[in-house]
C-alpha cells in the first residue's frame, strides 16, 4: 500500500477527482502482474482518526449520545484486495454513483451495536450527524478488521463508497501484485504530472 494525493493540486472539484481515480485504477489493472487494486481513505491498522456517530434512522428524532464507528471511504474492489469476505449482502459496485442512493457497509461490531442480533441489511444509518449526512441503506456485513493495535478489541467500523464520501483528494491504494510498486508510481507520475 501506499499514500497518494491524485489530483490535489490541479482537480478540486470532486468529479474530476473521481475520474483520475477512475483511470488511475483501470490503467493499472492493465499493468503486468498487478493482481487487484483499490483505493481506501485509510488503512484499518494504521492510526485511525475519522471516527462518526452511527444515528439509525429509526433514533434519529432521539436524543442522546450515539454509538462511534471508524469511517472508511473505499473503492469497489477494497474488500477483496484484502482478502476480506462478504459475510452478508455485497460490496459497492459501479451503480453506487453520487446520484444513487446513499450506501453502507458495516463490519459486525457496527452492525451488532446498532441492530443486536437483527438483520442489518436494508436499514437504514446516518454516518456522522447534520444534515449533510444523508442516512444510508446498508448492503453488506464484513468480518471485523483488527485496528492498528494487534492486542485491541474490535471496533465500530462503516465504509462508504469514494463515490459518494464527497471527498477523494487523499487516500491509500492498496495492491496486490507480483510486481513492483514503482510501475504504479510511473503510472501516477504520467496521468497526473
Amino acid at each position: 500500500s501506499f499514500r497518494i494525493a491524485l489530483g490535489s493540486n490541479r482537480h478540486s472539484e470532486y468529479a474530476a477527482q473521481l475520474a483520475l481515480h477512475d483511470r488511475f485504477m483501470t490503467e493499472a489493472m492493465q499493468l503486468p502482474g498487478v493482481q487487484s487494486i483499490a483505493m481506501t481513505s485509510q488503512l484499518p491498522f494504521a492510526e485511525n482518526n475519522d471516527n462518526a456517530s452511527m444515528t439509525r434512522e429509526e433514533d434519529a428524532s432521539r436524543s442522546g449520545d450515539a454509538p462511534y464507528a471508524q469511517r472508511f471511504a473505499i473503492s469497489p474492489a477494497y474488500f477483496d484486495t484484502l482478502r476480506v469476505p462478504m459475510l452478508r449482502g455485497r460490496a459497492f459496485n459501479a451503480g453506487d454513483q453520487t446520484k444513487s442512493e446513499p450506501v453502507l457497509i458495516l463490519n459486525q461490531t457496527a452492525a451488532r451495536i446498532l441492530f443486536g442480533s437483527g438483520d442489518a441489511l436494508g436499514r437504514r444509518v446516518q454516518i456522522g450527524g447534520g444534515n449533510d449526512n444523508p442516512f444510508r441503506r446498508v448492503v453488506g456485513v464484513v468480518p471485523d478488521i483488527q485496528p492498528g493495535d494487534l492486542g485491541a478489541p474490535a471496533m465500530a467500523q462503516a465504509y462508504l463508497p469514494f463515490t459518494q464520501f464527497g471527498d477523494a483528494s487523499e487516500e491509500t491504494v492498496v495492491v496486490r501484485t507480483t510486481r513492483h510498486v514503482t510501475e504504479l508510481r510511473d503510472l501516477l507520475r504520467r496521468i497526473d504530472p
